[in-house]
């Protein structure tokens, strides 16, 4: 995924290689030289010029789930980053309705 291809406003899929996330919706809402910040949720994520997670976005997603955990005994998730799906999101709406049509 290029992240230069994309615009302010545009809807696009992220996906993580964890089987246990499938595919995410979000929304480009900030574009700068180094990738783009995605509206996803509540939550913004920033991805890097080829549309993969920031590390540093996946550590905080991590320590909000510990401070979010009643137990430190609960076994982690597997944080994978998320990507930028490279597919056109109309295209990939259409594939995933396709699916859970069958």
């Amino acid at each position: 995924m290029d992240t230069r291809k994309l615009v302010v406003g545009q809807k696009v899929y992220m996906f993580s290689e964890s089987e246990v996330y499938g595919f995410e919706k979000g929304k480009v809402v900030k574009i700068t030289s180094a990738g783009v910040d995605v509206l996803v949720g509540e939550s913004i994520i920033c991805f890097d010029d080829n549309g993969t997670e920031l590390e540093v976005e996946r550590c905080k997603r991590h320590d909000r789930f510990l401070q979010s955990s009643q137990s430190q005994s609960l076994a982690l998730p597997a944080f994978h980053p998320w990507y930028l799906d490279y597919m056109p999101f109309e295209e990939r709406t259409a594939k995933i309705e396709h699916h859970h049509g069958c």
